[in-house]
């Protein structure tokens, strides 16, 4: 089975006091620059360490487009852009901020001659004063490094044979615009007997799989199961995040982040009349679909929840 994507939560330089509550989102998106047995780095002068290259991207700039623009303020290089292969959550006491990060593999487009040299961020705000090339040895001995979980990026960054990451716009629009917050959304892919659990939006005229927004603070597989349970009466218990995706909404101006999350479920009886209980919930019924079932609705997102759901589907024999 694929690796998940999500890295678990990091810790920041200053942990959440226990008595405080997040209180907005904020979402980057990094780079893992590599060459051959190292990766690129660079340094923060306020706070004297190492980061992956990147930082926070704006509501309606895909998570592609602000790292192109993080890359060059921070680093001055060309690089090529690959995969999404990680993802992490960290929880920032100042400004009560719970933050979402993506981290997409990255390859210089010629190789570098240097190892470390002097930068001057190009962002008037930015604190990067200088990049280095470091081995796995080397970053595994430096004192303050961010995120934590790049001291290991060999075991979790490896080829995957699919990737799944992409943006969406809203039906009818035509371009981005008036998108003002984040929307950071557990999405929910569980099959039980070979068929996938879908819910229906009353309101929006679509099946979708079970979920809806990350509460600030919230872990992300937390907030999978409790979706799961508000809107269709099961249990489940949540493993990996298998896939990524953006979408716009010019109409509820928000810029919608899905982490689609693979889920056990416990039963596979769905409880009759079960009404959705969250507050401002759309769900209007649950169901079970084989994958030919799914096929034929005419409204299902993501478009790609079939392979998500059987990545390694049976072919029938053929007399």
């Amino acid at each position: 089975m694929t690796a998940s994507l999500y890295l678990g939560r990091q810790e920041w330089f200053i942990p959440m006091p226990p008595d405080a509550q997040a209180q907005k989102n904020e979402v980057a998106s990094r780079a893992l620059v590599v060459h051959e047995d190292r990766i690129l780095l660079v340094y923060h002068s306020n706070s004297d360490c190492w980061f992956t290259p990147g930082g926070r991207i704006a509501p309606g700039e895909s998570l592609i487009m602000g790292l192109r623009r993080e890359i060059e303020e921070e680093t001055g290089l060309t690089v090529e852009l690959g995969d999404l292969v990680g993802c992490f959550d960290v929880l920032i006491p100042k400004d009560l901020i719970h933050k979402f990060e993506f981290i997409f593999l990255s390859r210089p487009t010629k190789a570098p001659d240097f190892t470390i040299r002097p930068h001057t961020d190009s962002d008037p705000h930015g604190v990067v004063t200088k990049i280095c090339w470091f081995t796995l040895e080397e970053l595994r001995t430096l004192p303050r490094v961010f995120p934590d979980c790049i001291r290991n990026w060999p075991t979790w960054s490896r080829p995957r044979g699919k990737t799944y990451y992409g943006t969406k716009l809203e039906d009818g629009c035509t371009k981005i615009e008036n998108i003002e917050r984040f929307y950071l959304s557990s999405r929910v892919v569980a099959t039980h007997d070979d068929r996938i659990l879908m819910v229906y939006n009353g309101k929006g005229n679509f099946w979708f799989g079970p979920g809806g927004q990350i509460e600030f603070g919230e872990d992300i597989t937390t907030c999978a199961v409790r979706e799961v349970h508000e809107e269709t009466g099961l249990q489940a218990t949540a493993h990996d995040v298998i896939a990524v995706d953006e979408f716009y909404s010019p109409s509820y101006k928000i810029h919608q982040i899905n982490l689609y999350t693979r889920c056990e479920l416990a039963s596979g009886d769905l409880p009759v009349n079960w009404k959705d209980t969250a507050a401002t919930g759309h769900v209007a019924k649950s169901a079970f679909h084989t994958r030919q079932q799914l096929a034929a609705l005419p409204r299902a997102y993501p478009e790609y929840m079939a392979e998500l759901a059987w990545p390694n589907p049976v072919k029938e024999k053929v007399a």
